[in-house]
This record gives C-alpha cells, sequence and structure tokens, in this order.
C-alpha cells in the first residue's frame, strides 16, 4: 500500500507540475498571439486616424483637387499589406461637391457627396472605384451612424459579397472642428 500511495503521489506531482508548466506555455502563446493581433489592427487605426486628419487639411484648402484626395487614399492603401480599401467620404452639407476644384469630379456622387475610395482587388491592383449608391438610405448605417457618434470606431465584419470586411473609422473635421466626413480603412 505504501508502494501505491508513493506511486500516486508521484504521478499527480509530476502531472500537476506538467500541467502547470502547459498553462505557462498556453499563457504565453496567447500573450504572443494578443500582441500580434494588437499590433495588427493598430496599423489600421492609425491609417485611418492618418487620412482624417490628411483629409480635414486638404478640405480647409479649397484649391485641392481631386487628384490629391484621390492620390491619398490610393497611397495610404498601396502601404497597408492586406487592406482591402481605403476611403474619404463628405457630406453634402461638407459644400465640398460645389467646390470648384471638384466641378466635373468623378468622386461627386449621390445626393452631392464626395466618396473617394480605393480598393485592393484580387489580382493586388489598386484602383479607385465608385461609392455610389442609388438608395439615398445606402450611407446611414456605415457613414452616418459613425459620423454621428464624432468619434474614431471599428465596425465589422460585414460580409459584402462573400468577403468580411472589417473597418477602422474616423472622423475628417472642419477648421471649426465640425465633423464633415469620414475615413475608412477595410480589410479582411
Amino acid at each position: 500500500m505504501a508502494i501505491i500511495a508513493s506511486l500516486y503521489y508521484v504521478v499527480t506531482t509530476s502531472r500537476s507540475q506538467d500541467l502547470a508548466q502547459a498553462d505557462e506555455v498556453v499563457g504565453g502563446l496567447a500573450a504572443t498571439e494578443a500582441q500580434k493581433i494588437t499590433s495588427f489592427l493598430s496599423g489600421y487605426a492609425a491609417a485611418a486616424d492618418s487620412v482624417a486628419r490628411t483629409g480635414s487639411a486638404l478640405f480647409a484648402d479649397p484649391s485641392a483637387s481631386p487628384n490629391l484626395y484621390g492620390a491619398v487614399v490610393k497611397n495610404q492603401l498601396a502601404s497597408l499589406d492586406g487592406a482591402l480599401g481605403v476611403l474619404m467620404m463628405f457630406t453634402p452639407e461638407s459644400g465640398l461637391s460645389a467646390q470648384p476644384a471638384f466641378a466635373g469630379s468623378e468622386f461627386i456622387i449621390s445626393g452631392n457627396h464626395v466618396g473617394i475610395i480605393a480598393v485592393r482587388g484580387e489580382d493586388g491592383q489598386i484602383a479607385h472605384t465608385s461609392l455610389d449608391s442609388p438608395d439615398p438610405k445606402g450611407y446611414d448605417g456605415w457613414f452616418y451612424g459613425p459620423l454621428k457618434s464624432d468619434k474614431a470606431a471599428i465596425s465589422g465584419p460585414n460580409d459584402i459579397n462573400g468577403v468580411l470586411y472589417t473597418s477602422f473609422t474616423n472622423i475628417i473635421r472642419d477648421t471649426a472642428g465640425k465633423g464633415v466626413g469620414l475615413t475608412s480603412v477595410a480589410f479582411n
């Protein structure tokens, strides 16, 4: 009986030590993965912030051309491995669509919104596409929702044609600090 008790003690002690060691390893792996995820996400959040600040600066200059806005979103997307798209969109109330520099611009969309978006295609190529929506309520959730909250946010994932989009958004402001538009950086 003493031998059995001794063996039981050795086995349970070894098992407890193995479990403790396994917990340590799993905890370390979880912390490492959490750091990777945080690092991954913070790059997209920082990009949305940067595009919002740049959009605010461009908006303050009525002579800034649509091509300059377009270059900002394209260049930002090119710098973000794995991002699906980068956009700036402005409300009709911002008056951007009425600026002489935007006369005839491809970026003026329904209801005098201005939408500048660059997307990464399946082939990896970056191109501008349209944000236009024939449905006046098409902008309610993804555009006006974050704009009304007046703060940076993360939304998604949203299934769009079989691709899960998650987006960091931030507010583009006029010189008085009022929200006049939104930036978004989308990733899968």
